[in-house]
C-alpha cells in the first residue's frame, strides 16, 4: 500500500513519476485497510515515495494495529531518527527495511556520517524495544554478489546489485518467467489504483480503482482472472512484464 508518492530524495534508482504527488487521507487509508483485511493480515507501506513522510502516521499505524493487519514499511532512513523513532515497540509493525544504498545518491562522505546517526539510533531503540526486526539494504553491489548476514538478533544487513524498476529497463524479454503478482501480492496506489504488483510504479496495469469498485470485485473481474491466469502460466500481462528483471532476484526464473 502506497501512502505517499511523494519523496524527500531524488535517488537514481527510483523511477521518475508522473503521477500526481499525493498523501492517502486517514479516512482513505481506514477504507482501503478494511478491504483488503479479508485477503491479508499483513501489509508493506511502500511502493514509491518515502512513507515516513506521511503527516499522520501514527494514526496510520494505529489504524492497522485496530484491525490486525501487520506492517512492514520500507523507508530511505533520513527520517528514522524523527518519524521513524514512531516505530520501534509498536505493536502493528514487525519489519522496517532501510535503503542504506540512498545515502551515496545524496551527498559526498560528510553526509554519510548525519545520515547514519539517527539510523543508528533507531537501530539502538528497536533493539531495546524487542521490535521490529530491522533489514538494512546495500543494492549497489556490483558482479553477482548477494548475500545476507546477521548483524544482531533482529537485524540484518542485506547485500545486493542494483534494482532496476521495469518502467526504466532497457531491454526486454518474453520468456516465461516465475511472477509472483497476484500470487502472492497486489499493489493499491496512493489514488486507489490496484496493481498486479508492487513494481507497476505507474499504474499501467492498473485493474480498477477502490474508490470506484470495492477491491474484491475488482480480484473477481474477468480481466483480473485472465491476468491471474497468465500470471501463472508465466507469461506476460502487458510490454511492462516484459522489462521485469525482479524474478532472477527471488531466484525464480523458470
Amino acid at each position: 500500500m502506497e501512502i505517499t508518492n511523494i519523496c524527500n530524495l531524488d535517488c537514481a534508482f527510483c523511477p521518475q513519476t508522473g503521477r500526481q504527488e499525493a498523501f492517502m487521507d486517514l479516512a482513505s487509508f481506514s477504507q482501503v485497510a478494511e478491504q483488503v483485511k479479508p485477503f491479508t493480515d499483513r501489509i508493506l507501506l511502500h511502493v514509491m515515495g518515502e512513507p515516513l513522510l506521511h503527516p499522520d502516521l501514527e494514526g496510520i499505524l494505529e489504524v492497522c494495529r485496530e484491525k490486525g493487519l501487520e506492517v512492514e514499511i520500507t523507508t530511505n532512513g533520513t527520517l528514522l531518527g524523527t518519524a521513524g523513532m514512531l516505530l520501534p515497540g509498536h505493536p502493528a509493525v514487525t519489519r522496517v527495511n532501510v535503503s542504506l544504498h540512498s545515502m551515496e545518491e545524496n551527498g559526498d562522505t560528510d553526509h554519510y556520517h548525519s545520515y547514519i546517526r539517527p539510523v543508528a539510533a533507531f537501530l539502538e531503540k528497536a533493539f531495546m524495544e524487542g521490535s521490529p526486526s530491522v533489514c538494512l539494504r546495500f543494492w549497489n553491489g556490483t558482479g553477482e554478489r548477494r548475500e545476507t548476514k546477521v548483524l544482531m538478533p533482529g537485524v540484518l544487513l542485506q547485500y545486493d546489485t542494483p534494482f532496476v524498476w521495469p518502467v526504466d529497463a532497457e531491454g526486454s524479454s518474453t520468456a516465461p518467467i516465475r511472477c509472483f503478482g497476484l500470487r502472492d501480492h497486489l499493489g493499491i496506489l496512493v489514488d486507489g489504483s490496484v496493481v498486479p504488483c508492487c513494481l507497476d510504479s505507474e499504474g499501467i496495469l492498473a485493474l480498477g480503482n477502490l474508490k470506484e469498485q470495492p477491491l474484491a470485485g475488482i480480484l473477481d473481474a474477468v480481466h483480473t482472472r485472465k491476468a491471474y491466469r497468465d500470471i501463472c502460466n508465466r507469461k506476460p500481462i502487458g510490454e511492462l512484464c516484459t522489462h521485469c528483471n525482479f524474478h532472477r532476484r527471488r531466484g525464480s526464473q523458470g
